[in-house]
């Protein structure tokens, strides 16, 4: 990967490795392409961030700002720390699957779209999901056969499944739990597009 830095953040001797503005990505081939293209502007990329403007519609009833520094920088937050916490996962989720599909178009220059992207960031969203809920259902260091002495320190994601269903299960959009199990439920990419 080559990621170049504009002159006015470049320290004598090289790239100061700092976002900015000009960062750029190179393309397979050969072009530099800015951020802003790689993670929202490219016509692969822009339906799968769309995805994602609809899911927080779903989840939250309101959408984020429709601007780049949004998704690719964070610069928007939601009000509650918990709506902080999912807008983050997703939107990490998002940017992680599209640097992958990026990559491999790179490597094996085979051709990806939104759907590609949207199907990744699903399989590391049920991940994460799958994840908080084991923590916060399970005593962990039991589960693992150690003793307290090896968390100390720790503090535990969720606390209680009562805390993961405030934090995933809002309005049954990404996961629910029934019967005491948990049912993952990430709206696909068709879904959102019908």
């Amino acid at each position: 990967m080559h990621v170049r830095c504009c002159s006015l953040h470049r320290p004598r001797g090289g790239g100061c490795g700092a976002p900015s503005t000009s960062a750029a990505v190179q393309a397979p081939d050969g072009r530099l392409e800015t951020l802003t293209h790689a993670f929202w502007a490219c016509p692969a990329v822009q339906p799968a961030v769309r995805w994602l403007w609809w899911l927080w519609q779903r989840i939250a009833g309101s959408e984020p700002p429709w601007t780049p520094a949004t998704l690719v920088v964070g610069k928007w937050q939601p009000d509650t720390a918990q709506r902080r916490r999912m807008w983050l996962h997703l939107r990490i989720a998002l940017l992680w699957a599209t640097w992958n599909q990026r990559q491999r178009r790179r490597r094996t220059g085979q051709q990806f779209d939104a759907s590609a992207v949207v199907a990744l960031a699903r399989v590391r969203l049920e991940a994460t999901i799958r994840a908080d809920y084991m923590a916060a259902t399970m005593d962990l260091p039991a589960v693992a056969g150690l003793g307290q002495q090896w968390f100390r320190g720790r503090r535990r994601g969720l606390q209680s499944e009562a805390e993961f269903v405030a934090a995933w299960c809002a309005g049954s959009v990404l996961a629910r739990v029934v019967d005491g199990g948990l049912v993952v439920c990430i709206p696909t990419f068709a879904e959102a597009t019908a």
